[in-house]
């Protein structure tokens, strides 16, 4: 399996978390290969393959950075005080109620 065939996304932050899990994919497919001399990637080890290179590149910090290269920012949570919700509150319904 090349990571060559599959698709990049167009989203910046997607294309940080594509590429870095490519670079690890690869990086796992190569010491696979190295370690198995003639032997081939069946289909239960490109999936153990994928999950390990998954896990590694879908972290918090991978998705930050690329938000920030992106310049997409975090909202300030203090913006809005609790008076700029009064206008919702008739319609808070308690969770507790069941509907």
């Amino acid at each position: 399996m090349s990571p060559a065939t599959l698709q990049p996304w167009p989203s910046g932050v997607g294309r940080l978390v594509y590429g870095t899990f490519e670079r690890i994919l690869c990086a796992s497919n190569a010491k696979f290969l190295c370690n198995n001399a003639g032997r081939i990637v069946t289909q239960f080890q490109a999936s153990k393959l994928l999950g390990g290179a998954f896990l590694l590149a879908a972290l918090p910090t991978t998705a930050i950075n690329g938000f920030w290269k992106c310049a997409i920012f975090s909202l300030d949570p203090h913006v809005f005080s609790d008076a700029d919700f009064v206008a919702a509150e008739p319609t808070g319904i308690s969770v507790a109620s069941g509907w």
